[in-house]
């Protein structure tokens, strides 16, 4: 619900002595289609012919400089107009607005013109201010829809995690163009439908005022749209989830660019790594390799174990980049496979070089 609304009248000075003059109000309210939409509502009376074309602006004054947050226009219909502006999920932020309503004679028809006497020859401006909720509640509101962003934000690294466990089943699986297509299909719905439920919310004027936007958040859909698509593209595998790999690691910087420019890098900083699990398989190898060459079949058995360990850590680790879980992945194929003891220490050694690394704070 919109807090404490109140809004002012202003009269527009006539360009001429005879001249055009409006009058406009600026109100918030729920959209014809019912809530959680609302818009920021221009309504006002003219001495103007019907088919008057009128140019409506809306400004967020809240901040220095003020933002212009939407523009449209209307025309004249039996002395009156109306236009709805910046339609937003949910109530608008609280804060000072300030609606612009512009007659300007060159963008008139002639017909319109014709019935005006004396026929202006200058623009005529009229305003009207809306003040939201009160003192605070503007802070309030941003730490609310920073929330919802961050989630938003979350759901999209979701995503990006079960793009990157396909791609990895994918190249160790064998590449099949039906299957992975049908995920693909499936997985590029979910995706639309979060853009879909984040069009419009109100945080989206937050970001435009941080210099970041709307177009931000639909880039980071982009990238994951073109990653998940890269394998269908064309020939041959091996290289299109090369180029899948990409633009997963793409979305994975601007995802981090993201959060810092919206002040949601401290909240979504890299989660800790369990290190726990990746040492004491290593452990396990070591203890082998002390009594003879590991037997085949537990080795087996040790890789099923491996790849559960980073399928668990793959969400943590999915924050920090592909590339940590890449390096986790490749460091558990060398020591299964070690060929003797001195090469099973040498790759435990780097691994825990790695794991170290890991717990003493973000890979970048």
């Amino acid at each position: 619900m919109v807090r404490a609304p109140a809004w002012v009248l202003f009269l527009a000075l006539a360009a001429l002595a005879d001249g055009p003059t409006l009058e406009v109000s600026l109100e918030a309210g729920a959209a014809q289609d019912g809530p959680p939409w609302s818009v920021l509502s221009i309504r006002g009376n003219a001495n103007l012919p019907d088919r008057a074309i009128l140019q409506v602006f809306v400004y967020d004054e809240t901040v220095d400089p003020p933002v212009m947050l939407d523009q449209t226009r209307c025309e004249t219909k039996g002395g009156a107009f109306a236009a709805p502006l910046s339609r937003t999920k949910g109530p608008p932020l609280s804060g000072s607005y300030r609606a612009e309503v512009v007659f300007d004679p060159e963008r008139q028809r002639d017909d319109v013109l014709e019935g005006m006497t004396p026929r202006p020859s200058q623009e005529t401006h009229a305003e009207a201010h809306l003040v939201v909720g009160g003192p605070g509640d503007r802070e309030k509101d941003l730490a609310r829809e920073k929330d919802r962003l961050r989630k938003d934000l979350d759901l999209l690294t979701a995503l990006a995690d079960e793009l990157a466990t396909r791609l990895a089943e994918t190249k160790r699986a064998g590449f099949d163009r039906a299957t992975y297509g049908a995920w693909e299909a499936e997985w590029t719905k979910r995706l639309e439908a979060r853009e879909a439920e984040n069009h419009l919310r109100p945080y989206v004027k937050v970001l435009q005022l941080a210099m970041v936007g709307q177009a931000r958040h639909q880039g980071l859909v982009q990238l994951l749209h073109d990653a998940g698509a890269a394998p269908l593209t064309e020939a041959p595998p091996e290289t299109l989830l090369v180029r899948a790999q990409g633009g997963l690691e793409r979305f994975r910087t601007h995802h981090r660019e993201v959060l810092t420019e919206t002040g949601l890098a401290e909240a979504a900083a890299a989660p800790a790594i369990d290190a726990g699990p990746f040492r004491a398989l290593a452990g396990e190898v070591a203890a082998q390799w002390t009594s003879g060459t590991p037997d085949a079949a537990w080795i087996g058995a040790w890789r099923v174990r491996w790849a559960e360990a980073l399928a668990a850590a793959l969400p943590a680790l999915a924050m920090r980049s592909d590339r940590t879980a890449a390096d986790l992945a490749t460091l558990g194929a060398q020591l299964g496979s070690a060929p003797d003891a001195a090469s099973a220490t040498a790759i435990g050694s780097r691994l825990a070089t790695l794991l170290d690394s890991l717990q003493a704070g973000p890979h970048r």
